[in-house]
């Protein structure tokens, strides 16, 4: 089996689990807004979408009470997102879930913490190559949504 398919099987089976509590393209959104100082354009550019699906999901995390739009002083079309506290929790909740798919699947492996490193490998990777593509794209941040 190709590692593409293996991953797309992965990604499948934790969507499934996550969209017992919330859609993963919400939650994809939802973690990486937990660091400081995040827009939707940067979002955008971290995961690779359109400007207009990553205002959609921001959209419905906000109308969930999940997400808030914080407007920027001294710049009106400015905003940033910051979680909200029942954001977090649904987030910690969803992780969970996540982490028990993850869990299973890598201690079914004959060497779960190669497994593990492994994963950690590619996570950073993935994030080097988000800064690359942020670069290439010029990196500027309106802020705006």
């Amino acid at each position: 089996m190709s590692v593409a398919l293996t991953l797309a099987r992965v990604a499948r089976r934790l969507d499934r689990r996550a969209g017992r509590l919330l859609p993963l393209s919400q939650y994809r959104v939802l973690a990486l807004s937990v660091e400081s100082d995040v827009s939707a354009s940067r979002l955008s550019r971290m995961l690779d979408l359109a400007k207009p699906t990553i205002t959609s999901t921001v959209d419905s995390l906000v109308e969930a009470g999940l997400l808030a739009k914080v407007a920027v002083e001294g710049d009106r079309r400015t905003v940033r997102l910051e979680i909200t506290a029942a954001g977090r929790a649904k987030l910690g909740e969803v992780e969970a879930e996540l982490a028990a798919v993850v869990d299973d699947l890598v201690d079914r492996c004959d060497d779960p913490a190669l497994v593990r490193k492994a994963l950690d490998q590619l996570g950073e990777a993935l994030e080097r190559r988000a800064v690359e593509r942020d670069a290439e794209r010029g990196g500027g941040d309106s802020g705006r949504v």
